[in-house]
């Protein structure tokens, strides 16, 4: 079984919100489904194969 890092990033444009998320899961097309199209967030990046795990991270554009 394959696991994988989600990471969420949101920040307010004044600075004073930011929320920061990491967490496993063995299912990252199911996970980006829900924070892209369901939560509305944005695919920011991703990567293959550190420390032997894949990840992406979400989050608001500016």
């Amino acid at each position: 079984m394959d696991y994988y890092y989600v990471f969420i990033f949101i920040k307010n444009t004044n600075n004073k919100i930011e929320l920061r998320v990491a967490r496993h899961t063995n299912d990252i097309n199911k996970i980006l489904d829900f924070y892209t199209k369901i939560i509305g967030l944005n695919l920011l990046g991703e990567f293959k194969n550190h420390n032997n795990y894949d990840g992406i991270f979400v989050g608001k554009k500016k």
